[in-house]
């Protein structure tokens, strides 16, 4: 008889291991993003402190993604996560619509991406031809090669 509880046991945690490795199967992969770097320019000056947004459009899968500007007016674009704004780096491949917005305070600041513009002192600098989706004409087609765009926005001044 004891030989019988060995086997059922044997039987159960061999039926456990079958099931956790069915379960982490399932587990989706992470999406396959492509690198895409750039540079951001305002009359030829590098533009700081910009948000550099990208909207799928058509058959593009995902939820886009958005890159921020450095001193020197680089950003790298990541996916959105719906929460922190920065997944992975890369987009996935498709057709974006692109947005640059740069908030900034009456004092010369740069506003705070983490504060809602309706509750920001901040105000939109740059012009509605970038700064706002029905009016921007900015695209980018992301292929499978990795991809270095370069935005020279003029601020119409």
């Amino acid at each position: 008889r004891r030989q019988s509880g060995e086997f059922s046991l044997m039987r159960y945690l061999l039926f456990f291991a079958l099931m956790l490795t069915a379960v982490a199967g399932c587990q989706p992969a992470p999406p396959q993003t492509i690198p895409v770097t750039g540079l951001v320019t305002l009359d030829g000056v590098p533009c700081s402190a910009a948000a550099v947004t990208f909207i799928p459009v058509g058959e593009t899968q995902g939820n886009g993604g958005v890159g921020y500007t450095d001193a020197e007016g680089k950003f790298t674009a990541h996916l959105y996560d719906g929460q922190t704004g920065k997944g992975p780096a890369g987009l996935l491949p498709g057709k974006y619509k692109v947005v640059i917005s740069k908030w900034q305070n009456p004092d010369g600041t740069p506003g705070d991406r983490d504060v809602a513009p309706i509750d920001s002192t901040a105000r939109e600098i740059l012009p509605p031809a970038y700064s706002d989706y029905e009016q921007t004409k900015l695209q980018l087609e992301v292929g499978l090669a990795s991809l270095q765009e370069k935005y020279e926005l003029k601020s119409g001044k």
